[in-house]
């Protein structure tokens, strides 16, 4: 492998800027047997192209598509290529800087982690907002275009890890215990987490994805933050999270629900009964808690803030009935955003122990 990118004379496109063709200074083998070549980076200046200097046999063993080409005699191929260092030169009209890390993650298999690196100081459980799913996004369209089954896997892995259907793992990753929030700063990318799970049909991570999206525009007040955000989000999208708000509500039908379902012993507390005062409790909690902006959060806090005053055991009823709603509400995500057809059968259902 070459220690440092060397360049070579500059080529001139019909038409087009001169461009120079730089060879990688990591993925460039000397005992390589075909050259990988990039479209022309316009983003430098001059424009360039990589080269990479690869193993045909590593990208069949990796890739269906690169296997298919590379089965069978290569002299004609040879024959009608352009040359470099000897070998074939094959182009791929891909973007070039998604190229470069779909080729690293191929020869380097900690590229998979990346974002978990660059967030060393965060558990390595999570994942940071500014580069997850953002540094998949690529390798994983150019996973699928070429077949890489197992690369598709593992970053498909990595998608369910930080987008999971089940509540409790969901929680274990963005619900601040001891705060009762979320925790924002390592919240995955909903917006690309749903490009992703459209494009490469993944649709379990997409309930609770649009749900994020969603609680994200309804918490974002600023202006031009707000702005910023609905500019990355699509037509349709922003219609699905419409129509899940619509489907969701202010959400005070939870509360309705809770005051239908949390029973009352009878025992009068300053002229109130115990079920009577936890449902006032949960109705100026709600308003204090922005309950409209996400009920998830709500049910889930709100247990930490039942009154004293009612007995023990309406209060045990009262955290049954909310933890019940909780991993209801959580259930219906798929219905709230008109997925139900498309998740697995069995999304957002618990573990039996």
């Amino acid at each position: 492998m070459s220690a440092e990118a060397s360049t070579f004379p500059t080529t001139t496109e019909p038409d087009g800027p001169a461009i120079t063709d730089v060879e990688s200074p990591d993925l460039w083998f000397n005992d390589g047997s075909i050259v990988i070549r990039s479209i022309a980076d316009t983003s430098t200046t001059p424009p360039t192209r990589a080269l990479y200097k690869l193993h045909k046999s590593l990208l069949a063993k990796n890739c269906s598509v690169f296997a298919a080409l590379f089965d069978g005699p290569q002299d004609a191929f040879a024959a009608g290529s352009e040359q470099h260092d000897g070998l074939p030169i094959m182009e791929l009209p891909d973007n070039p800087e998604e190229l470069r890390n779909f080729l690293r993650v191929l020869y380097i298999p900690g590229e998979i982690h990346t974002h978990r690196r660059l967030e060393s100081s965060r558990d390595p459980g999570e994942a940071a907002w500014e580069v997850f799913p953002a540094s998949y996004y690529g390798i994983l369209r150019l996973a699928f275009k070429y077949d890489a089954g197992d690369i598709m896997d593992l970053i498909l892995l990595l998608l369910k890890d930080q987008w999971p259907p089940k509540l409790a793992a969901w929680d274990r990753l963005y619900m601040d215990t001891e705060f009762g929030n979320y925790k924002f700063g390592n919240y995955a990318d909903p917006v690309l987490a749903i490009q992703l799970g459209v494009e490469c049909n993944i649709p379990d991570i997409l309930p609770q994805a649009y749900y994020s999206l969603a609680c994200r525009l309804a918490v974002t007040r600023n202006p031009t933050k707000r702005a910023a955000l609905l500019a990355r989000v699509t037509t349709h999208d922003l219609r699905t999270v419409y129509l899940g708000q619509l489907s969701i509500g202010d959400g005070l039908h939870v509360l309705v629900d809770l005051s239908q379902s949390i029973p009352d012993c009878g025992k009068s507390v300053s002229s109130c009964s115990c079920g009577e005062t936890i449902i006032k409790m949960l109705e100026s909690y709600a308003v204090r808690s922005g309950l409209s902006d996400d009920p998830l959060r709500f049910l889930g806090v709100a247990i930490d803030h039942l009154p004293n005053t009612a007995c023990p055991a309406c209060r045990a009823r009262a955290k049954k009935a909310l933890l019940a709603k909780r991993e209801a509400f959580w259930r219906s995500l798929p219905s709230f955003f008109a997925l139900e057809s498309r998740v697995s059968p069995t999304w957002g259902e618990e573990e039996k122990t």
